[in-house]
């Protein structure tokens, strides 16, 4: 007890008589212009922390655009390369039907030939069979 009327007893300090005089000369002004300057802190921090948020908004879309962009391109080299392959395939039936249609073109010749000669069963059977070997 004896501690806290010391305390209240204790003289001002200069801190506290300077703060004295700054309250009686700038008194309201001074208070309004701490109250306008947290006010604007404040509406800083709030504005800071939309704008952090917005940017790592911005940075997902970013990531998701690049992945985006990377499924799409797999995706396109792979109808690139599915078409390419069919149309090797189609290039190669086109090559094949040529050589059939050359081969066919000789076997009805010389079938025309062997049926002058008159031994038509025996030497279509092996053309047949040379032709599927």
């Amino acid at each position: 007890m004896a501690a806290e009327k010391k305390i209240a007893t204790t003289p001002p300090t200069q801190a506290d008589e300077i703060a004295r005089v700054r309250d009686i000369l700038f008194g309201t002004h001074m208070r309004e212009y701490e109250r306008r300057f947290r006010n604007i802190e404040d509406e800083l921090k709030r504005q800071k922390d939309i704008l952090d948020e917005l940017w790592e908004r911005v940075d997902t879309l970013e990531a998701k655009v690049e992945q985006n962009h990377r499924h799409v391109l797999q995706e396109l080299r792979k109808q690139i390369d599915q078409l390419y392959t069919r149309l090797q395939k189609r290039i190669e039936d086109l090559e094949e039907m040529t050589v059939a249609e050359e081969t066919l073109g000789d076997l009805l010749i010389e079938l025309g030939s062997r049926i002058k000669g008159g031994a038509v069963t025996e030497s279509l059977q092996e053309l047949l069979d040379q032709h599927e070997s």
